[in-house]
């Protein structure tokens, strides 16, 4: 949500959170100014982007993964998909 803010220039954001075939699925969809995941990607690897790095590192801690789908002028989708554990199995 902070880099939507930040940089997206976005009129609309779409938070969608379901449960689907035993995980939890959080998808964030905006209507920005998007950007090019392969440059994000290089960026984030050699250090000069952390956020994207963060974000990954906190989705593989609850064991799941991490999308990014984005499109220069045409916004972007990140989706986490994590395993759904009910409350007996977090204990």
């Amino acid at each position: 949500m902070t880099n939507i803010t930040r940089h997206a220039q976005a009129s609309k954001v779409q938070i969608n959170l379901c449960h689907e075939a035993g995980e939890m699925v959080l998808t964030v969809t905006d209507d920005g100014l998007g950007f090019d995941t392969v440059a994000m990607q290089e960026r984030a690897t050699t250090g000069a982007s952390l956020g994207v790095l963060g974000m990954q590192e906190r989705a593989t801690l609850v064991g799941g993964q991490l999308d990014i789908r984005s499109w220069p002028g045409q916004g972007s989708t990140v989706a986490l998909r994590c395993p759904w554990r009910s409350q007996e199995e977090r204990l």
